[in-house]
């Protein structure tokens, strides 16, 4: 949904579910789970009242909090990608991209490329990566997307096939994967003909999206 969402591809109003795809939104607070009758116990968050949801197998993924001080610069030079707020602001930084590759290349770019860099090659990171390729398929200007991931691999915590599948896709993409590499700093950029471009750890580009440094408890599976 989010990565719909920054793309362009619905409003905020509906960002929440899905219909089409059979995913209702519930929201409520967890209160328990009973294994034995597989059931998940929830408080409504409007009216309070507790009520049960059935299921045959249950992931639990409660999600994680932004953590972009681990990096030094990153904080207002790298957008996180967690939230709809993110997905917007994304939106909006995309915009912005577009209007980069209308205009002239600048100056010290001589072959007009414009880069996007995300940081974090989990599922979140890798489909975010193989998106922006498709956004801006068929651009006049180059737009070259990099995917930075400090493990030796991407989805290293997915299934071999997950893994290889994904990895196929953004070698197809194009993408440019640089795993065992560390994020060290995002430094400031210089204004270059009206344009302000950030480095990250001496590797220049247009726009940095940030997809690791979480806090949390990820992601398990109960059959």
């Amino acid at each position: 949904v989010l990565r719909t969402l920054a793309g362009g591809g619905r409003d905020r109003d509906d960002g929440s579910s899905d219909s089409s795809a059979g995913v209702e939104f519930v929201r409520a607070e967890v209160g328990g789970i009973d294994v034995p009758n597989r059931r998940v116990v929830v408080t409504d968050a409007e009216d309070g009242s507790v009520s049960s949801i059935e299921y045959d197998a249950l992931i639990v993924a409660t999600g994680a909090e932004v953590s972009l001080d681990a990096v030094a610069g990153a904080e207002g030079r790298a957008l996180p990608f967690y939230t709809v707020e993110d997905a917007l602001e994304l939106r909006r930084r995309l915009s912005l991209v577009d209007g980069l590759l209308e205009g002239e290349a600048a100056a010290d770019d001589e072959d007009g490329k414009v880069a996007i860099t995300v940081i974090g090659g989990g599922y979140s990171g890798v489909e975010l990566a193989l998106n922006l390729v498709d956004r801006f398929a068929g651009s006049e200007r180059e737009v070259e997307v990099n995917l930075v991931h400090r493990g030796e691999r991407v989805l290293e915590y997915a299934t071999d096939y997950n893994r290889r599948v994904g990895t196929e896709r953004l070698e197809k993409a194009g993408v440019n994967v640089l795993t065992g590499t560390s994020v060290e700093e995002v430094l400031p950029g210089r204004k270059d003909g009206g344009e302000v471009r950030d480095t990250l750890d001496n590797y220049r580009c247009s726009l940095r999206l940030s997809t690791k440094g979480e806090d949390g408890a990820g992601e398990s599976e109960l059959d």
